[in-house]
């Protein structure tokens, strides 16, 4: 552009012009609807996120769960009075020897899917 400036003539602002345009870029604040854009961006990724998350970590919580209400439901029936029998599903059970004649240990598992 200096190759050309021997063509153009140089403007010179008027008075006081540069320091009004300095002072309206100092103080312009950026547009809102740039914000809310951040923020509805911040907000998609964080429920991308948390759906990721839950996909992921869902079906050893469930898997956990079950097979501790399965346990529970077991030793339940067994400690149960008046009930000779011990009922298991989707898994085993073993009768071990015990010291006294009114207690039963058992050594129960449940099956891994």
């Amino acid at each position: 552009m200096r190759e050309l400036s021997h063509l153009l003539r140089e403007l010179e602002p008027p008075p006081g012009g540069l320091q009004r345009l300095q002072r309206a870029v100092a103080a312009r604040e950026p547009s809102p609807w740039w914000r809310a854009r951040y923020i509805r961006l911040a907000a998609l990724s964080f429920v991308v996120l948390a759906a990721l998350f839950m996909t992921w970590r869902m079906p050893s919580l469930l898997t956990k769960r079950q097979r501790t209400a399965l346990l529970r439901d077991a030793m339940q029936q067994a400690i149960t009075p008046g009930q000779n029998e011990l009922r298991i599903q989707n898994g085993s059970a073993l009768e071990l020897p015990s010291g006294q004649a009114n207690v039963r240990v058992y050594l129960v598992q449940t099956e891994s899917p």
